[in-house]
Order: C-alpha cells, then sequence, then structure tokens
C-alpha cells in the first residue's frame, strides 16, 4: 500500500504525487520512500531526500530515452542547405525569367506579385524574430540556472562547515562532483566536443552522506536540515539542465520559414536584372537568412559549438570549495 500524503509534509507531497505517477508509469517497479507519513520537518526534509534517490536511482522512462537514438543535425550543415535553398531559389528565379511571356512581366503583374511577396516576407520576419527571442531566451535560462547552481554550491560547501569536522567526506565528495562535471560538461582535451551529459552519482552519494549525519544540538540539525534541502534543489537544477539539452527549434516551423525564404528570392530573381550588383546583393542576403538560422541553431545547444555557455562560474565556485 502506498503511504498516505497527509497535509502535515506538504513540502513533500509534490514529490510524493511525482513519485506516484512514475511508479504507475513503470509498472510498479522500485520501491518508494516510506518516511512520508512524519509530521516534523526534519522528517519532512529527509522524506524528500529519499523521494529525490528514489526517482533518480528508479527513472525507466529516462532509459528509454537514452536508449533512443536522437538525431543530431550540425548547425552549419542545416544552415548551408539554408542558403542554398535561398540563394538557389534567387538564381532560378534570374533564370526563370526568360522563360516568362512578357504578359506576365507588366506591371500589373509586378504589382501584384510584390504585394503577395510583400504578405510573405512580413511572416517570414515575424516567425524568424519568433525563433530568435526563443533561442535566446533558451541560452540565457541556461546561463542563468548554471550561475544559480555555482552560487549554491559555494553556499552548500559553507553550510556543511559551520556542521563541523564530520562534513569533511561530504566537502570532498561535492568537490569530486563539481570536477567530474567539469571535465565531462567543459573537457580538457580539445579533441572531444563539450555536451550537456546526464549528471553523474556523485549527488547521490553526497545525499548519502549528510543524511548520516549525526547532529549533537538543535543548531547541526537545522544545519544538516538546510544541507538536504539545498543538496535536491541542486540535483534538481543539474537535471533541468540535461533533459533542457533534448529541446531545439521546431522542424515544421523552420521547414515553413525556408519555404517562404526561398519563394521570395525567387521573387526577387524573377522581376530582378541580371548584373552583377544584384548578384552581389542577392548573395549578402542569403547568407544573412543562413547567418539567422545558425545562430538560433547555436543557442539550443549551449553545451557544444561556437555560442557556449562559459564554465567560469562553476570554476569559480570549484576555487571556493573545501576552505
Amino acid at each position: 500500500m502506498p503511504p498516505p500524503k497527509t497535509k502535515d509534509v506538504g513540502r513533500c507531497n509534490d514529490l510524493s504525487f511525482y513519485v506516484d505517477d512514475c511508479v504507475e508509469r513503470s509498472g510498479g517497479r522500485g520501491t518508494k520512500p516510506t518516511d512520508l507519513r512524519e509530521p516534523d520537518g526534519n522528517a519532512a526534509i529527509s522524506a524528500n531526500a529519499n523521494v529525490f534517490l528514489w526517482v533518480t536511482k528508479n527513472k525507466p522512462w529516462s532509459g528509454r530515452r537514452a536508449g533512443s537514438k536522437r538525431l543530431i543535425m550540425n548547425s552549419f550543415a542545416i544552415s548551408s542547405i539554408v542558403f542554398a535553398c535561398v540563394f538557389g531559389g534567387a538564381v532560378i528565379g534570374l533564370l526563370f525569367r526568360r522563360y516568362l511571356p512578357e504578359h506576365h512581366q507588366n506591371a500589373n503583374s509586378q504589382d501584384i506579385v510584390k504585394l503577395a511577396m510583400g504578405l510573405v516576407a512580413t511572416m517570414a520576419a515575424l516567425v524568424l524574430g519568433l525563433l530568435i527571442s526563443s533561442a535566446k531566451s533558451s541560452y540565457d535560462t541556461r546561463s542563468a540556472e548554471l550561475t544559480n547552481m555555482s552560487a549554491q554550491i559555494i553556499l552548500l560547501d559553507r553550510v556543511l562547515a559551520h556542521f563541523g569536522p564530520q562534513t569533511k567526506e561530504a566537502r570532498d565528495v561535492l568537490r569530486d562532483s563539481v570536477v567530474d562535471n567539469l571535465d565531462r560538461v567543459w573537457p580538457q582535451e580539445r579533441g572531444r566536443t563539450s555536451e550537456a551529459v546526464a549528471p553523474s552519482s556523485g549527488g547521490e552519494v553526497l545525499l548519502d552522506k549528510i543524511q548520516a549525519l549525526s547532529p549533537q544540538d538543535d543548531t547541526q540539525r537545522s544545519l544538516k536540515s538546510q544541507a538536504l534541502t539545498m543538496t535536491i534543489g541542486l540535483g534538481q537544477t543539474n537535471w533541468l539542465l540535461f533533459e533542457q539539452g533534448t529541446t531545439s527549434v521546431s522542424k515544421p516551423m523552420l521547414v515553413i520559414l525556408v519555404f517562404w525564404l526561398t519563394a521570395i528570392f525567387i521573387s526577387f530573381g524573377v522581376f530582378g536584372p541580371r548584373n552583377a550588383t544584384v548578384i552581389t546583393a542577392l548573395f549578402v542576403s542569403g547568407m544573412s537568412v543562413s547567418g539567422a538560422i545558425f545562430l538560433i541553431l547555436e543557442m539550443y545547444a549551449p553545451f557544444g559549438g561556437l555560442i557556449e555557455i562559459s564554465s567560469a562560474p562553476l570554476r569559480s565556485a570549484l576555487t571556493h570549495l573545501g576552505k
């Protein structure tokens, strides 16, 4: 029988509901924590810690996700394809113009085409601006989460230091976890590309070490409770950064945008004079569009590529640990 969810442990109710849902989806596999009924605050924190450990150790849905190979498309290759479509459309328009009958190239026809392409250009500009704004927001969010996590790591180390010398092993585990994350996400070897990787088991070991502490007075009990809460928060942020790495630009939206831009450039070629100045202008415009797509794709992959989130906050936190 699952443990009742009482109002006395409101801080862990949300997690317990989440665990119940996980159990249902996993066919009942795994053992849920059993100390959710305790009314006092320390037991509630301990319950949260047990829930966190249960979730990280019994997650069949993440196993399925890891087992399925995701298609990772290279930003440069996609932007090159976009450029080929857009500039190729302009070249096709320039070549196709000679085959158009004269009455298709009169002033009235040109005015109608300009109005139609003006509408398409407006929609394309709106969608392109939306994609850039969404990508920049995603990039800034992950950067802020990394900075906040770095600050919480320093604070957790100071809380453990104030608990006493009994936390030396826990602080060593915390430091080792930070070093491990730096080496895996931002490898020193330039032959490897950096990427968002699943958090290691160091967070679980740290929770075990903190839970094993034996507080001797109210101050140490308070510090232990705070340390558990902060460790759970760090684990949640770490997994959040990893899961956000699966998000990317909407493929249908990108395809529709490229189609609109290609149609616009075809109209440029059809009704534009064929000379070096026009071709150069169309080339530069095509490069600008493909460059914008490249920036969008790069900002959706901030842990690998040219536009990479800096590891400076986490490295700065590492220098403050153990002091």
